[in-house]
């Protein structure tokens, strides 16, 4: 049995848990041929519907991203996330602390694996919650957090944690915020960097 089919079936068995009633639940695809892992929070509705980690909300901006940073060879990557569910919680979102607990647990009997087995060469975690769940006793905070790159406790690979594609998305990739995106992706996986023109300086005529 793949690691694929493996995953799968233990997912399936998380329908036991006291929450499945509001849980959709996603099995993780496989990118065998991969030495980055892109991590996020938990995933979208688009992706636990079609079973294709690409469908994530933010992933149109990612590919742009990447394709300025580095070319935008998508095979190389291996998406996941810490929760291999969507909670719905009468529309609201859980608390940080049992939002940790939870990836904390599901990362352990799944995440775990899928570094163990494909044994990245570097982990893009997007995201304040990777970084609680990765580094729950480093003494830096989140903001000091992001940008920097540590080295994951019992694993040989280093993690790089960068913001949420959500506010990302939001500040766009002709933004500060989105052109350090371009050359923190371009300094860790290399190829070309091409970034967007600067967006127009307003005239004096556009400020009335």
């Amino acid at each position: 049995m793949s690691l694929e089919q493996e995953l799968a079936f233990d997912i399936q068995r998380c329908s036991s848990c006291p929450y499945a009633a509001n849980r959709i639940f996603c099995s993780p695809t496989i990118q065998n041929h991969t030495d980055t892992f892109l991590v996020f929070d938990h995933p979208t509705m688009g992706v636990c519907e079609s079973g294709n980690p690409w469908r994530h909300n933010g992933m149109p901006f990612l590919r742009q991203a990447l394709l300025h940073a580095c070319g935008g060879d998508l095979t190389r990557y291996h998406v996941t996330f810490l929760s291999k569910c969507l909670a719905k919680c009468d529309g609201l979102v859980p608390p940080m602390r049992q939002r940790t607990e939870w990836a904390r647990v599901c990362s352990t009997r799944y995440l775990d694996r899928e570094i163990k087995t494909l044994l990245p060469r570097h982990i893009l975690s997007f995201g304040e919650l990777s970084f609680r769940m990765f580094f729950p006793d480093e003494t830096l905070n989140w903001e000091e957090a992001m940008g920097r790159t540590l080295s994951l406790p019992d694993y040989d690979v280093d993690v790089t944690m960068l913001d949420s594609l959500s506010r990302l998305q939001k500040a766009g990739l002709k933004s500060p915020s989105g052109i350090q995106l371009l050359k923190d992706l371009n300094a860790i996986l290399g190829g070309e960097l091409n970034l967007p023109e600067a967006a127009d300086t307003p005239t004096l005529f556009d400020l009335f």
